[in-house]
């Protein structure tokens, strides 16, 4: 004879307080977001300006070598991702202007 869970402590753990607060938190994560104009156009220059940052930092580090892998890392990411998206642009651009 199988014996059945105890509803108390399947009531208590799933309860529709938590649920719809892990559903709005799936939402919010899945939601594009619209930045102002002005800030667009900035971001590729925030990922140049962090990857430079970042690598300056890396060079002028003192003490820190278990950072400098992680920091060069970081900077070649920000760099490339800034120029990647202002390729991305660029071409936008031409194909609207032909």
């Amino acid at each position: 004879m199988a014996t059945q869970p105890s509803t108390a402590l399947s009531e208590s753990v799933s309860s529709p307080a938590a649920d719809s607060g892990s559903r709005n938190a799936g939402r919010t994560m899945l939601q594009k977001i619209w930045l102002p104009r002005a800030l667009y156009t900035l971001v590729p220059f925030f990922y140049l300006l962090a990857g430079i940052l970042a690598l300056l930092g890396a060079l002028y580090l003192p003490g820190w070598s278990w950072l400098l892998p992680y920091a060069l890392l970081g900077a070649g990411m920000c760099i490339h991702a800034a120029v990647w998206v202002l390729s991305l642009r660029l071409r936008a651009n031409h194909r609207s202007q032909s």
